[in-house]
């Protein structure tokens, strides 16, 4: 009876609310190609502090639609073709840490900035923590297909590497990063497995009523703005996962508190429903809110791409 049950629950949840727009794909295609046309202007510099003999790190810059990004770049040293991960910043993240760990177990792994900042400043402006209404009347002007677009041009930085095996791309974060992630996982057909952890972006219509921050920011601006209410949920409709979810078809792990009150779980149970690969795993935390053992989820997800990437 519970088989059937939750079998009932998540039918349910998979059912439509939150339209795709009728030129999702159109859109990102658009993007892509405006994409295509900024010269990446990569440079790598060596950082002798967090290089040793397993592990060999960078200061990474490319260019963006709309501005450079500044990241960190660690790989195994040595030969070889390796599996590689895509680390995208949870929200209003500052400082970024180097991901050495993904390193040492075989894994290159880029970790960026995702407001252009470099990723070791010691103190960063404003714009860097409040950011969600910016551009929400346009999906073309909305600050997340920035985002997004600062993730693809990380895979083309991945997969341009001599020493990253190009078929086995991870794509991986928390929170905001968990979001973004699984919206690049439902458009790049090159990522190869993504882990989500509590992720933002998921069913932003039902989601509005969290109240916590970002939701919450938006969902006050829609109190004091409705006649704008249409205009924001067609911009955030290209920015849901919800509408991403039908393509991911990869190795997927979604991480979910159930006393999220920032990131709701029934939001994200609902776009775990609708992901479309045969390889998903939905992992609970019956007691955390959004900012509750934070370590240990970490250490989960990253102990899932390093496990998946390099299963033979």
């Amino acid at each position: 009876m519970r088989r059937v049950l939750a079998a009932v629950w998540l039918l349910f949840l998979a059912s439509p609310s939150f339209a795709q727009p009728s030129d999702f794909d159109a859109f990102w295609d658009t993007t892509k190609s405006e994409l295509a046309t900024i010269a990446p202007g990569t440079k790598l510099v060596p950082d002798a502090a967090h290089t040793d003999d397993k592990v060999s790190c960078f200061k990474v810059s490319y260019n963006s639609i709309r501005t450079a990004i500044r990241a960190w770049y660690c790989r195994p040293t040595g030969v070889g073709k390796f599996p590689a991960a895509l680390i995208s910043p949870w929200y209003a993240q500052d400082r970024v840490e180097p991901p050495m760990a993904l390193a040492r177990a075989g894994v290159a792994a880029l970790a960026y900035q995702g407001r252009g900042f470099e990723v070791d400043q010691s103190s960063y402006p404003q714009e860097n923590y409040w950011y969600v209404l910016s551009g929400i009347l346009d999906p073309q002007d909305y600050v997340y297909r920035e985002f997004v677009s600062h993730s693809f041009r990380g895979i083309d930085f991945l997969a341009g590497r001599p020493e990253v095996d190009s078929n086995r791309i991870a794509v991986m974060g928390a929170s905001q990063g968990g979001g973004l992630s699984l919206l690049v996982a439902g458009l790049d057909p090159r990522v190869s497995a993504v882990a989500a952890d509590f992720p933002f972006l998921s069913d932003w219509e039902r989601s509005l009523s969290a109240p916590n921050a970002p939701y919450a920011e938006v969902g006050k601006y829609l109190a004091e703005h409705p006649e704008r209410r249409k205009m924001v949920l067609k911009t955030l409709s290209y920015f849901d996962t919800l509408n991403a979810a039908g393509g991911i078809k990869v190795p997927t792990l979604v991480q979910v508190g159930l006393k999220d009150r920032t990131c709701p779980p029934e939001g994200i149970k609902k776009v775990y429903a609708r992901i479309a690969s045969k390889k998903k795993r939905l992992k609970e935390y019956p007691n955390a809110d959004h900012n509750n053992e934070n370590a240990a989820r970490w250490d989960s997800m990253t102990a899932w791409v390093i496990k998946t990437l390099t299963a033979p």
